[in-house]
């Protein structure tokens, strides 16, 4: 049996993963995740990124990232993504249904006791100046959602 790592330890294993990634791929501008209640997570506990104003106009790739335990009873998630465009104020949202496990229960994350996913969410032509105000929930009959540790967000240049 392999030894419980405490969750402060795995966020930190996690962000230094991440800023290594980041700091190897420089199409990548923002990326962040936030954790979730250890008790389960609610639907109206909305998870809120604000990306600064770009630095260059261009394409831009939205990815959702999401980590999970054992603990998460279902084979699929879905998600509300809703983003405010500034400074026109353009609103927009999206559902995405996101798959965790197969249909032979084979878990589609990569990781050992957390599972970590990305799924791809929109490409967004920004202008220079152009920053988001982005929001995420989960959308689940179960009010209280065990087994998902940390949502994120992440916007990289598309090329």
């Amino acid at each position: 049996m392999l030894p419980r790592i405490s969750r402060t330890a795995l966020s930190i294993l996690w962000i230094t993963v991440a800023l290594t990634m980041v700091g190897c791929n420089r199409k990548t501008i923002y990326s962040r995740y936030q954790p979730t209640p250890l008790e389960g997570w609610e639907p109206n506990d909305r998870l809120t990124f604000s990306i600064e104003p770009m630095k260059t106009a261009g394409c831009y790739e939205e990815i959702v990232g999401l980590r999970t335990t054992s603990d998460y009873p279902f084979m699929r998630l879905t998600l509300i993504v809703e983003q405010e465009l500034f400074p026109t104020h353009q609103l927009m949202v999206d559902t995405i249904d996101v798959p965790i496990v197969d249909e032979d229960g084979a878990i589609l994350g990569n990781g050992v006791s957390t599972f970590q996913y990305t799924f791809p969410l929109r490409r967004l032509d920004l202008n220079q100046g152009d920053s988001l105000q982005v929001s995420i929930h989960h959308f689940m009959k179960r009010e209280l959602l065990p087994g998902i540790s940390d949502v994120g967000f992440a916007v990289a240049r598309h090329q």
